[in-house]
């Protein structure tokens, strides 16, 4: 075993060096590992020997070699160095870092997968560095074994690697143990690879739009995968790797093995109300992964309803039903940086949750969005069932549309659960049943109010130990420069003489202030008190600088400044006592106590100098220049209906504005037609109809100019 290490260099006057690094961070010496010691550099080095059978050896570039430890057959690192002084030194430059393949005792090295830019190449034959295939552009594309066993280190499994490619055709003759042999498939072969898989295996799916099945028959298990327990998937990423399937019903599209990730999985072609799972897990699972995923679903996006610990990180679900719903009450799910988001279910859908939980669940860092009208109520987070127990910690949660909507919803109705957001953002008046809100500035990660750790660090004090030297020690640096607090409590409250440590510490310079003067002869509250007593009335009217009379306010004086005042509210007084209320004159139509009547199926209009007129004079409104304005009339029984909004007018006709000054006139024509389709009293009692008058000024607001009750009467009909 000797001269496995064998590379060229470009100057024959330096001297170079390599050493040996396991993946672990172990340094050799010799073939004995060690955590990285500095003082052993010079003994990590392994001398590189000139090969030359000139003598001398020529000047320029050289070749050279050295022998490799005798180690276990795996991945290392190896480094050369330019030797600068008579012994190995960390100072040395280093001239190249390479991960090779070691064969073993006896073996010979190759260059790892993926290595570029090769500036230095290991003497060595195809056979010996297991290289099938060329070398292209610098890189090295390496033997099915070499590319699993690199890819199981990277990916951390201990079972078979699976390649799966996208091609137009199926093709399943190549092995699938590396890219270059991977199984091509436009869909079904995504389905048969993972289905064959093992527990420990891992199968990488390359970019492309994959169809598992299109077969809507809910008993057709074509067109989903049925994942075995342990099987990771990985994809080229989230927009990358696109599985889609038209399959709906009681079972998951793709079921979670052990890792899901990196992918893109769509449900399309599922009729409305049709359940249909996008993600799911058989029973048997443990432990469970899904991360960089995005799910569009048409019902549910994903459904545990297994006992599993299931993390959810950095993923989308979007669909128009629950995007997570979780059944299993002894599971428990953590989301983190995800986006749950339901934007267009169909009117006739049930409640519509972004998230449903009968266990727990503890959402980090996510956003909850549901939008779209329905029929049925919407909810961010609902829970029911005692297993229920929701933890959200810093989510967004937004809610709207649907026949009421519920940022977060504690249903009592199975046994009431647990909903704590803790530093959420939400409508406070959207939720239902018994919410626990934790501001986030009094809790600490784990949800702990300051109060509760204040209280906690006081009581330990009457412990003993340690317990209690910390906490002695955490009082003594709040009270930090007090020698007595009673000291300085006495000397703040009375006036005799301060003890003269608590005074030298309160007039102390404190965060780069200036030394105060305080004194408690002067300054204390009771010399503040001694200040003030005894004053007369008269004393305490020349300090607050009132007039020394009632009738003789000094200058500078409030009593003056409340004169001036009284002077500008009499100049006031004397435009507002101009204006005077404003007066309504109805014109044209026929008046019965105030209430307008007219008679249905004749003409009001101006042509006939008959127009529905008002006329308001004082008017001291907004002014009314490129205004415009109409008259809606409703009937009385709408109007007093018990709803917040009255509805659309029976009738809208435009109206017009003439303004002279402060007299105001608005008209409005009504045809034969118009008032033939009133209904009449009798048999509708009297003041059947409301009508407004509603401008709408320049500034588009609007304005109610006048308003009024009316009664459409019947006309008597032509005689026989």
């Amino acid at each position: 075993m000797s001269n496995e290490i064998q590379l060229t260099h470009d100057d024959a006057a330096e001297t170079v060096y390599a050493i040996v690094r396991n993946q672990s961070g172990q340094w050799y010496v010799a073939a004995t590992p060690e955590t990285f010691e500095s003082s052993h550099w010079s003994t990590y080095a392994i001398a590189l020997s000139v090969v030359d059978s000139s003598s001398p050896p020529a000047t320029g570039n050289i070749a050279l070699q050295g022998t490799f430890p005798a180690l276990a057959a795996g991945f290392y690192w190896l480094d050369t160095y330019i030797r600068a002084g008579a012994t190995a030194a960390q100072t040395d430059v280093r001239l190249e870092r390479r991960l090779v393949w070691w064969t073993g005792v006896g073996g010979t090295l190759s260059l790892a997968g993926g290595a570029s830019n090769v500036r230095q190449v290991f003497s060595t034959t195809l056979a010996t560095a297991k290289v099938p295939a060329t070398v292209a552009s610098g890189d090295l594309e390496l033997s099915s074994a070499n590319n699993q066993a690199i890819t199981k280190a990277q990916y951390g499994v201990s079972g078979t690697v699976w390649h799966v490619k996208y091609d137009s055709g199926e093709d399943n003759s190549g092995d699938g143990l590396s890219w270059a042999t991977a199984k091509l498939t436009a869909g079904a072969g995504v389905k048969t690879v993972i289905e064959a898989a093992a527990a420990g295996d891992l199968v990488l799916i390359g970019a492309g739009t994959f169809t598992i099945g299109n077969n809507h028959d809910n008993q057709d298990l074509a067109s989903r995968i049925v994942t075995p327990i342990g099987v990771s998937i990985r994809g080229a990423g989230i927009e990358a790797t696109i599985l889609t399937s038209w399959f709906y019903g009681g079972d998951p599209i793709v079921g979670l093995g052990a890792v899901l990730s990196d992918m893109k999985i769509v449900v399309v072609g599922v009729p409305d109300n049709e359940t249909q799972i996008p993600i799911g897990h058989d029973a048997g699972l443990e432990n469970g992964l899904i991360e960089r995923v995005h799910v569009v679903g048409t019902t549910d996006c994903a459904l545990f309803g297994a006992s599993a610990i299931i993390e959810l990180d950095s993923c989308i679900f979007e669909s128009n039903w629950d995007t997570l719903n979780i059944q299993g009450s002894f599971e428990f799910v953590r989301a983190r940086n995800c986006v749950f988001s339901v934007l267009a279910p169909p009117p006739s859908f049930a409640d519509i949750r972004a998230i449903f939980s009968m266990g727990p669940l503890e959402l980090i860092n996510c956003d909850l969005c549901v939008a779209g009208e329905h029929l049925n109520a919407s909810y961010g987070i609902f829970t029911s069932g005692a297993e229920g127990k929701i933890r959200a910690v810093g989510c967004t949660i937004s809610v709207s549309g649907g026949s009421s909507s519920f940022a977060a919803f504690n249903d009592p109705s199975l046994g009431e659960g647990t909903i704590t957001l803790v530093g959420c953002t939400y409508d406070r008046t959207k939720t239902g049943g018994t919410i626990i809100d934790v501001p986030a500035h009094s809790t600490d990660q784990d949800g702990v109010t300051i109060q509760a750790a204040s209280a906690a660090a006081l009581a330990a004090y009457n412990t003993t130990g340690v317990a209690k030297e910390a906490s002695v020690g955490a009082i003594a640096t709040i009270l930090a420069g007090i020698t007595s607090l009673a000291s300085w409590l006495r000397g703040l409250y009375r006036k005799d003489t301060i003890n003269p440590t608590a005074l030298a510490e309160i007039n102390a310079v404190h965060d780069g202030g200036s030394a105060g003067t305080f004194s408690a002869t002067t300054d204390s509250n009771e010399a503040i008190a001694d200040k003030t007593s005894g004053l007369t009335a008269q004393e305490t009217r020349d300090a607050m600088k009132l007039a020394p009379t009632a009738g003789d306010p000094a200058a500078g004086s409030i009593d003056a400044e409340l004169d001036a005042i009284d002077t500008v509210v009499d100049a006031i007084k004397l435009k507002t006592d101009q204006i005077g209320t404003a007066q309504v004159t109805y014109s044209s139509w026929v008046t019965d106590g105030g209430i307008q009547r007219i008679f249905a199926g004749e003409d009001f209009l101006a042509a006939d100098g008959r127009a529905l007129s008002v006329t308001i004079t004082d008017y001291a409104g907004p002014s009314l220049a490129g205004a415009t304005a109409k008259m809606r009339i409703l009937s009385n029984a709408s109007y007093n209906e018990l709803a917040a909004d009255v509805g659309a007018a029976d009738l809208e006709v435009t109206a017009t504005i003439s303004v002279d000054g402060t007299t105001v006139v608005v008209s409005a024509d009504l045809t034969a037609a118009q008032t033939a389709a009133f209904s009449t009293s009798p048999p509708m009692p009297p003041v059947n109809y409301v009508y407004q008058f509603i401008a709408t000024l320049s500034t588009t607001h609007k304005v109610m100019l006048t308003y009024g009750r009316m009664t459409v009467a019947k006309t008597i009909g032509a005689g026989a």
